[in-house]
């Protein structure tokens, strides 16, 4: 079994259990329910619809909304962080943009979550059971693309490999939409060690490109790797880390600079149009400091 079949055969949903214990988007979802937006619900880790709502507000919409009204377009989720996110991207474009979805693909390696996906019967919606580098789709054939978090569920090199694949697929002048948490304020977190990138050793390759949580590190690379669990394990230079949760697996959650997914953008062919950004706690425990960014990208015609 290859690296792609190993992911979406087994650890996309044994990575997709840590995440939900770590994340809580549930229970951030149901606080947006019955609280609405306050400063309490934002700085809890935030499920696609809550994105989208701050997006909605964000000055570019206006325009995207401008020049996308009434069209028919074809969109993909890359990597889908709960099952309500088909429902906030199809209404996102519906409403915000008020075009038309004549087909929505969600590519994901969790075989649970698509077919969570595929028992509510939305019509125009396709589950494709993927490794988002290889989507699989034509050349320029989509008209939206997003990557809600996938950054921060991805070692790094992964997540570059799927920039280019976002690329590739968008039509040119195509929009992505990217939702990420950088790195810059981590290092302020309480009752965190940091292990800089120095004081790494075999382990660290595979941080960087295939592993996903600390159970899969300790079987395939290091049996003694527990005494990473919790901590801010840089694996490469300048503020990209690791943290492994406390979960059973110890999901693991990728952290970059913004200034790194910049430069990876550019290479990739993007513009950013539009950029939100905002700094608190998250729901981990100790909990993190986070800055999240809502980006908005087209890719260059």
């Amino acid at each position: 079994m290859n690296k792609n079949e190993q992911l979406t055969g087994g650890l996309g949903d044994e990575f997709h259990d840590g995440l939900d214990q770590t994340a809580k988007y549930d229970k951030t979802r149901k606080r947006i329910d019955e609280e609405g937006i306050t400063s309490e619900v934002l700085d809890e880790t935030p499920p696609i619809g809550l994105n989208l709502m701050l997006l909605s507000e964000m000055p570019i919409i206006q325009s995207l909304h401008n020049k996308l009204q009434g069209k028919s377009l074809t969109a993909s989720i890359l990597g889908l962080s709960s099952i309500d996110g088909v429902c906030d991207f199809q209404r996102f474009i519906n409403e915000s943009l008020q075009a038309h979805v004549v087909c929505l693909n969600v590519v994901e390696i969790a075989h649970e979550m698509l077919s969570e996906v595929d028992e509510l019967g939305l019509p125009n919606v396709k589950t494709h059971l993927r490794d988002a580098r290889e989507t699989k789709f034509a050349d320029g054939s989509q008209d939206i693309v997003i990557r809600d978090h996938l950054g921060n569920c991805c070692p790094p090199e992964i997540d570059r490999r799927i920039g280019e694949e976002t690329a590739r697929i968008l039509k040119p002048g195509g929009i992505a939409i990217v939702n990420i948490t950088t790195s810059e304020i981590l290092p302020l977190s309480e009752g965190r060690e940091i292990i800089p990138f120095n004081e790494q050793d075999k382990r660290l390759e595979p941080m960087r490109e295939e592993i996903y949580d600390l159970a899969q590190l300790k079987k395939e690379v290091d049996p003694q790797a527990e005494d990473l669990r919790g901590a801010l394990v840089e694996i490469e230079p300048d503020k990209s880390f690791v943290i492994f949760g406390e979960d059973e697996n110890g999901h693991g959650e990728w952290f970059r600079t913004l200034d790194d997914h910049i430069s990876s953008w550019g290479k990739d062919g993007f513009e950013v149009l539009d950029m939100q950004t905002r700094e608190g706690d998250d729901s981990h425990e100790p909990p993190l400091k986070c800055r999240r960014q809502i980006v908005v990208l087209r890719k260059r015609e």
